[in-house]
């Protein structure tokens, strides 16, 4: 799969900005990227993608 490095870059700056993007295409597949929750504690950064319950 080819990823146009463009896509990626605003695809992982709406996840860290917290910006919900629509219709991120990644060859012939297109992608919804909503925020990530970031969290710190001590020497470790969490990431957790996806839906909230």
């Amino acid at each position: 799969m080819s990823v146009n490095k463009e896509e990626l870059d605003k695809a992982v700056n709406a996840a860290l900005n917290g910006l919900e993007l629509r219709d991120v295409r990644f060859s012939q597949y297109r992608f919804n990227v909503k925020p990530a929750k970031i969290t710190r504690s001590g020497g470790t950064v969490t990431v957790v993608g996806g839906e909230e319950s």
